[in-house]
């Protein structure tokens, strides 16, 4: 979460474009990149043309390509066997 408030401010200060690499928000909008709790490395963000993902490996520390866990749900805490998933946030950019 923290993550994205900090690319949001960054998105209001350039037009709308979200940074190519996290590390663009340090110093002006974070100490330092936020590390994921599973693996032990900076969290994973992804930008595409009309929404980015920041997201966390999971428990299964494999990056799962942005997969996310569905919304409102308690599956979302204790998924499926068999049904690898990413823990992150999704924002739309371009509409």
């Amino acid at each position: 979460m923290i993550a994205t408030l900090a690319i949001e401010r960054y998105r209001r200060a350039h037009a709308g474009a979200p940074p190519e690499p996290l590390d663009a928000l340090v110093p002006a909008y974070l100490d330092a990149v936020p590390q994921d709790p599973f693996a032990k490395s900076p969290l994973v963000f992804r930008r595409g043309k009309d929404a980015y993902l920041v997201h966390s490996v999971d428990r299964d520390q494999k990056d799962d390509g942005g997969a996310l866990y569905g919304v409102g749900s308690k599956g979302q805490l204790n998924p499926r066997l068999g049904t690898p998933r990413d823990l992150g946030i999704r924002v739309e950019i371009g509409k």
